[in-house]
C-alpha cells in the first residue's frame, strides 16, 4: 500500500467517520454472525459509515435492531483451478465505486474470497479468523495432492496469498491464542496478524444478584450448532451420570443443526425426556442463561467460545472440555473449569456436582465469571478495532 504523508495520517486520525464494509456469507444465527452484527452496530454508534454485505438472503436476526445499512449480493465470485476468480459480481463492483470504502473486513472463508474478487489499492483489507481456516494450512504431501478437497484448499491458499502480495497487505484478526498461533505458522511472515479476542454486549446478558442466589435446582445450559464437532452426545451422557445420583437437574440445549433428530432420539433412549430439552435455534438466548446456574460445553475444537462469554456475563460458571480457543476464557477455580478432551462423562458429571454442591465455591465462580465477561465488552473491543483500521490506513 502507498505510504501516506504525515498530514494525511493526521487527517485520518481525526476523521469523524470511516467508510467500512463488513462481508459475511449469511446472517444465519451463529457466533461469527452475532459478532459481526454487534461490531457493525457499535461502529455505527461510534459515528462510522458501516455497510454489511451478505452473500445470501438468509437473515435470522431482528433487523429492527440494525443501526447500519445492509445489502444482499448473491452473485458469487467463483475460484476455479488455473482460471482464478470468475463470475465477479457487477453489483459488487458498482457498490465499491459508490461507497469507496476505507476498510473491507471479511468474516468466514467464502466472504474472504468474495471480498478479494476486486482489489482496491487504497483500501485496508481485514480477514476475521473465527477459527483455524483449513484453507490456509501450509504444507504439501501425497494425500493433499490426490485428495480433491485438500487439493482445492492448496489452490485456494496459493491464490489468496498471491492476491495479498498484489495488494501489498492483508490484516488477519485472530480471536484466540490458538488461532493466532495457527496463522503465524501457516501464513507468510510479511502479513499482519493480530490477536483480538471476541466480544459481546455485556449488558444484554447480566443477571441480578438476587437471581444468582435463589436458584434451588441445578439448571444447566449449552448453546451451539448441533453438529458432530460440538459433541452434544457427550453432554447427554454427562446428564445421564448426574441423573444416576438422583439430583434434580435439567439441561437446556440451544441450537439447530443436522443432528437434532438423532439427539432427540438419544434423549429418549437414555430416559432423559424429563430432564433434557432441545429447543432448536433461539433468538433470545439470554433468557436461557437467566434461568440456569451452570454452562457446559463439549466441543472437540473451538476457535474462541463466544457463548461461554455470554454465559459468564449472566454469572454462570463454565465447565468445558479443552477445545483450544476456550483456554483464553476459562480459568480453573476462577470462573469455571477446563477439562481434558479425554475426560469421561462420569468425571465431567462429578465436576459439575462438586461445583453445585459447594455453595461457597459456586458463589466465587459466579463472581469470577462476571468479572471475566466484563473484559470482553464490545465497546472497548471496537475502539481497538478502529485503531487497527487507522494503523492499516496509515
Amino acid at each position: 500500500m502507498k505510504k501516506l504523508s504525515e498530514a494525511q495520517k493526521l487527517a485520518i486520525n481525526h476523521l469523524p467517520t470511516m467508510r467500512i464494509i463488513h462481508v459475511i456469507p449469511s446472517l444465519a444465527i451463529g457466533g461469527a454472525e452475532k459478532l459481526c452484527v454487534d461490531i457493525c452496530n457499535t461502529l455505527s454508534d461510534q459515528g462510522h459509515n458501516v455497510l454489511l454485505v451478505r452473500l445470501s438472503p438468509i437473515q435470522e436476526f431482528d433487523e429492527q435492531h440494525f443501526r447500519f445499512s445492509t445489502v444482499v449480493i448473491e452473485e458469487k465470485a467463483t475460484l476455479r483451478f488455473m482460471r482464478g476468480l470468475t463470475n465477479v459480481s457487477g453489483k459488487w463492483k458498482a457498490l465499491l465505486e459508490d461507497f469507496d470504502p476505507d476498510v473491507i473486513h471479511s468474516h468466514l472463508f467464502e466472504a474472504e474470497v468474495f471480498s478479494k474478487s476486486i482489489l482496491l489499492p487504497k483500501t485496508a483489507y481485514f480477514t476475521h479468523c473465527h477459527d483455524n481456516m483449513r484453507q490456509f494450512k501450509r504444507g504439501i504431501n501425497v494425500f493433499r495432492l490426490f485428495n480433491k478437497k485438500e487439493f482445492a484448499r492448496l489452490y485456494e491458499r496459493s491464490f489468496l496469498l498471491k492476491l495479498y502480495r498484489l495488494l501489498g497487505q492483508n490484516h488477519f484478526v485472530c480471536i484466540s491464542d490458538n488461532t493466532y498461533m495457527y496463522f503465524q505458522e501457516n501464513t507468510p511472515k510479511d502479513l499482519t496478524i493480530v490477536k483480538l479476542p471476541n466480544a459481546i454486549i455485556v449488558k444484554g446478558f447480566e443477571k441480578k444478584k438476587a437471581e444468582l442466589e435463589c436458584q434451588e435446582n441445578l439448571g444447566i445450559v449449552s448453546v451451539g450448532s448441533l453438529t458432530p464437532l460440538k459433541n452434544h452426545a457427550y453432554l447427554l451422557r454427562v446428564v445421564q451420570e448426574i441423573d444416576k445420583q438422583n439430583i434434580n437437574a435439567t439441561l437446556d440445549l440451544i441450537g439447530g443443526g443436522p443432528l437434532f433428530s438423532e439427539l432427540q432420539s438419544m434423549v429418549h433412549d437414555l430416559s432423559l425426556d424429563k430432564t433434557t430439552f432441545l429447543h432448536g435455534k433461539q433468538t433470545n438466548v439470554s433468557s436461557f442463561y437467566q434461568k440456569n446456574a451452570l454452562y457446559i460445553h463439549s466441543a472437540k475444537s473451538e476457535g474462541f467460545g463466544l457463548t461461554q462469554i455470554e454465559a459468564m456475563a449472566a454469572g454462570l460458571p463454565v465447565i468445558a472440555l479443552d477445545a483450544g480457543g476456550n483456554r483464553d476464557i476459562v480459568q480453573d477455580g476462577i470462573n469455571g473449569y477446563l477439562l481434558p478432551q479425554d475426560t469421561s462423562p462420569q468425571v465431567f458429571a462429578k465436576k459439575i456436582l462438586a461445583v453445585w454442591q459447594n455453595k461457597e465455591l459456586l458463589t466465587s465462580l459466579q463472581q469470577g465469571a462476571i468479572n471475566t465477561a466484563a473484559e470482553f465488552d464490545i465497546k472497548p473491543y471496537c475502539k481497538k478495532l478502529v485503531n487497527l483500521y487507522k494503523k492499516a490506513l496509515g
